[in-house]
């Protein structure tokens, strides 16, 4: 959310564009620490390439569907939906 609030912001401030560049910066340089730390845990070093794509896949997914769950549940004051739980329930 930081970095999608930040890209549009840096459209128009150069702050912005700044503090986009920062976050990212520091994603990217996490990513590639989680991932040495993970393949040397379990030494799969030939996973190097793809566990950044796995990292950033899951940030993506647990970050939609919390701000999915924060408009369905929050805002839209509606249940969930039984698919959903019958795919992450079994």
């Amino acid at each position: 959310m930081a970095l999608l609030t930040t890209g549009v912001l840096g459209i128009f401030s150069k702050v912005m564009r700044l503090l986009f560049g920062s976050i990212l910066g520091l994603y990217l340089i996490m990513t590639i620490i989680a991932t040495v730390s993970t393949c040397n845990k379990h030494r799969a070093w030939r996973y190097c390439w793809i566990m950044p794509l796995v990292f950033m896949t899951y940030h993506f997914g647990y970050g939609w569907g919390f701000l999915k769950g924060i408009w369905d549940f929050v805002i839209k004051k509606r249940s969930g939906n039984a698919k959903f739980a019958a795919l992450t329930r079994n």
